[in-house]
């Protein structure tokens, strides 16, 4: 067998490859001086979905106790935010107060639903017994018409249709109930499409941060609201603490997804009850 390779081509062929680089010249020459165009349709949805920043001022704020106030956020069309970048229920905005000469940041889970992002607006809850100078700075200083920057909505802590159930039972204390409240809020407007049961430890009633809007939420039929008071006896509501036996009781017979949000004492204090229940740890998310 040879070892040559044979390569037939005939004289026209390498006349016209001799001439390519006068052709492609010529071209060049020809074409209309237009400019490239600056953005295209796929980049400006991107860029809707996904900024970098968005650029949002106070519309309205409401103290609900001494230490926790809510806020209305919309976009600000003056430093170039027309609308509010979508977001999933469960998901944050990392945001940045306006502080001479300070960067003071801090992460926000979004409260409403996302529908209210179609309506120009976001909701946060800001709580200054979270030891964190932004929260603190933010209570003193909001007003009606206060500038900030945020974010767009991140993090992975929201229903995955691929990955979660359609049915959710969700574990909180008083310091990780933002997300389900933005989750129960979906469920309400028929945004997110889930059975939601929300489990809440807390020592009395009075220490649930939103439970008016919680037992609100909770007269629809695709959600549902468990108070679990440790030092507090009220007929309607659970006493104690959450335990396998109380999750079971609340619990599908069928198979269900297991969202768990608080402090690092909470999760830690209902570890070994959520061991004992044997889910499929794929079918367990933590915050």
């Amino acid at each position: 067998m040879s070892d040559k390779t044979i390569i037939r081509s005939s004289h026209k062929d390498r006349r016209n490859f001799t001439e390519l680089p006068d052709l492609r010249k010529g071209v060049i020459e020809e074409a209309p001086a237009t400019p490239l165009r600056a953005n295209y349709a796929v980049n400006s949805l991107a860029n809707l979905l996904h900024p970098k920043k968005q650029f949002l001022k106070v519309k309205q704020l409401a103290e609900i106790s001494s230490d926790v106030y809510i806020y209305v956020l919309e976009p600000d069309p003056s430093l170039g935010t027309v609308k509010p970048a979508f977001f999933r229920a469960g998901q944050e905005l990392e945001i940045t107060p306006s502080v001479d000469n300070v960067e003071l940041k801090n992460n926000y889970t979004i409260c409403s639903s996302p529908k209210r992002a179609l309506e120009n607006e976001y909701v946060i809850i800001v709580n200054s017994t979270d030891e964190n100078p932004a929260s603190e700075y933010i209570i003193k200083n909001w007003k009606t018409g206060t500038k900030l920057t945020a974010s767009a909505p991140q993090g992975l802590y929201y229903h995955q249709t691929i990955r979660d159930c359609n049915y959710v039972v969700a574990i909180c204390d008083n310091t990780g109930y933002e997300p389900f409240l933005s989750m129960a809020e979906a469920v309400n407007d028929g945004t997110l499409k889930i059975n939601l049961t929300l489990i809440y430890s807390a020592r009395k009633l009075s220490d649930i941060t939103m439970a008016e809007r919680f037992e609100e939420l909770s007269k629809a039929k695709l959600f549902t609201f468990i108070p679990v008071l440790s030092d507090e006896r009220i007929i309607k509501y659970e006493r104690g603490f959450i335990t396998k036996s109380l999750i079971d009781k609340y619990a599908p017979t069928n198979k269900y997804s297991l969202f768990i949000s608080g402090s690092p004492e909470f999760r830690k204090r209902i570890a070994p009850q959520i061991a004992e229940i044997g889910l499929e740890s794929k079918l367990i998310k933590y915050r």
